[in-house]
């Protein structure tokens, strides 16, 4: 039986997210993909993994997992408060869960999107070039409460606790803005306010 992550409790707007679909825009679709692309790389650093694997992208609120097999996570992006059964545990980092712990992941501390990301990868049927869940396109869908999501049967080599300082990107920071085809249907006192607030 091919390993599962269990998702005992869900957040709002949890889905599973890889780098995006390249090459689509042709067909009308979006490249999508995870919100913070930085957090997927981070957490293919932490895993050692050779290239960006698919992940969990919570939503300002993370949820509660079990694996029915042992797994190393790595947990990146939005720092949230989470928790391997009732012991805190550290964000951008890696860690070991077994089958009988409960991973809870709780609100976001900054920032919008975390990411919980099995070593063993997310196991999903590929639809044009990725796993992606694109809800306005209608691929995949949001993680509910009772979903089983399949992993890779090849179970990931052992490997020590890693940790990875990041920037605190996460408090906000300069926006830059550029005009674009819709500028000039706002009036020049709208386009005073936006620049000034």
């Amino acid at each position: 039986m091919s390993p599962v992550l269990t998702v005992h409790a869900a957040g709002p707007l949890m889905t599973v997210q890889d780098m995006g679909r390249r090459g689509v825009t042709a067909r009308g679709l979006s490249r999508g993909g995870a919100v913070d692309r930085l957090a997927i790389l981070e957490a293919a650093a932490l895993l050692n993994a050779p290239e960006p694997v698919p992940a969990i992208e919570m939503a300002g609120k993370g949820g509660e997992f079990s694996f029915s097999g042992p797994a190393r996570i790595a947990l990146t992006g939005a720092p949230m408060r989470a928790f391997l059964d009732d012991a805190p545990i550290a964000w951008n980092a890696t860690h070991a869960v077994q089958p009988e712990q409960r991973l809870t992941i709780g609100s976001v501390v900054s920032g919008t999107y975390g990411y919980l990301t099995p070593a063993r990868s997310i196991a999903l049927r590929p639809s044009l070039g990725g796993v992606s869940a694109h809800l306005a396109a209608g691929l995949g869908s949001t993680l509910r409460t009772g979903d089983e999501v399949p992993l890779e049967n090849e179970a990931p080599p052992e490997a020590p606790p890693r940790r990875l300082a990041v920037a605190d990107r996460f408090r906000g920071g300069v926006v830059r803005v550029m005009p674009g085809p819709q500028t000039d249907l706002f009036s020049d006192e709208v386009r005073r306010r936006f620049f000034s607030t």
